[in-house]
């Protein structure tokens, strides 16, 4: 049995819907549900709606608090410090990333970081946030620690992912969303549940040695993307936890109950350093170069950073719904089942 499509709106609704009985307002809840389906829509299933019931049971155990209230304890003309009181981590970066637009467009940049926060999901759906209003926007996030410096044997700093979104004129925007690690965790945690074996060069088993197998390498210790990944992963431990006063490396998770995540936004008005539509027309020539490049024998194209998101959204829009495996459609079924949904899928793949 392959993939499934499911109508992306029921999916929402559901989302929404979890989320409510769960004490949220409509906003926060739509904030998750945004998030978490556009993930999805982009083929990024290991942050999608699956990621639903990690979210659940972190709210059932207490690492998420119920009812927290984010709050600004430090502000700006072009910064702010948002502590998120151990809050679910949508709605707070959502509120986060829009102030730092906000500030943008009246200062030229604005910077906000979140402390003491939870899982946000992908981050390029911020970044990307700044891109929709015309904006460069920057998005990073520290997570517990689960990778290996280089030339290390303990695990030390997270995932640590960043995101960057330009945009263009008349090309797709432009973004760059990555792990620092080989990959993220959530894809050790699909490849398990699929019983599917992972490359030797994503994880280590926890004693150290290398794996194939997913589940070990879920429980076990991630590699970087090599020294530089390294360096980057560190990088944006010092601007997302250091720099908000928030959790860094090892601190990330060592409260159980809480995992103290930072995650930094960033917005620039591009017309503050250069004409209006100056940036995006340069942004539309730079594509085009890199797209007239000479192609290795047996190519067809060269892709722009996030490009492969983009068309995997276009298409999957166009098919009514996003592809769910197999295994998510139960651990759904189970979510669904005490609101009396319904879900019916509209085609296997």
């Amino acid at each position: 049995m392959g993939y499934r499509y499911f109508d992306d709106q029921r999916l929402w609704d559901l989302t929404v819907e979890v989320f409510t009985r769960n004490g949220y307002s409509r906003s926060d809840c739509e904030d998750i549900a945004n998030v978490l389906l556009a993930s999805d829509r982009m083929g990024i299933e290991s942050h999608g709606v699956q990621r639903m019931k990690l979210y659940t049971h972190s709210l059932e155990i207490g690492r998420i608090k119920r009812g927290a209230k984010s709050e600004i304890v430090r502000e700006t003309p072009v910064s702010a410090v948002i502590d998120a009181h151990d809050a679910i981590g949508q709605p707070v970066s959502v509120a986060a990333m829009q102030m730092a637009i906000d500030k943008a467009k009246k200062a030229g940049v604005g910077i906000v970081v979140v402390r003491d926060s939870n899982h946000y999901g992908i981050a390029g759906y911020y970044a990307k946030m700044a891109a929709d209003q015309g904006l460069l926007g920057i998005s990073m996030t520290n997570t517990e620690a689960l990778v290996v410096p280089t030339f290390g044997k303990q695990p030390m700093m997270g995932t640590n992912p960043i995101a960057v979104a330009l945009p263009a004129e008349k090309h797709l925007p432009v973004l760059l969303d990555m792990a620092t690690s080989r990959v993220s965790r959530g894809k050790l945690l699909v490849n398990m549940k699929k019983g599917e074996p992972v490359p030797d060069d994503w994880a280590l088993a926890i004693d150290g040695s290398r794996t194939t197998d997913a589940a070990q390498a879920f429980r076990g210790i991630l590699l970087p993307l090599g020294y530089k990944g390294y360096g980057m992963a560190v990088i944006v431990d010092m601007l997302s936890g250091v720099l908000n006063g928030s959790g860094f490396g090892v601190a990330v998770d060592t409260p159980k109950d809480k995992p103290i995540v930072g995650s930094s936004f960033l917005a620039i008005k591009t017309e503050a350093f250069c004409e209006q539509g100056e940036f995006r027309r340069n942004v539309d020539a730079l594509i085009d170069e890199i797209k007239n490049v000479k192609l290795e024998a047996g190519t067809d194209e060269v892709l722009m950073p996030g490009e492969i998101e983009f068309r995997a959204e276009i298409a999957n829009r166009k098919k009514g719904g996003v592809p769910i495996q197999p295994f998510q459609i139960s651990e759904l079924n189970e979510q669904a089942a005490p609101f009396g949904f319904i879900l019916k899928s509209s085609k296997t793949l």
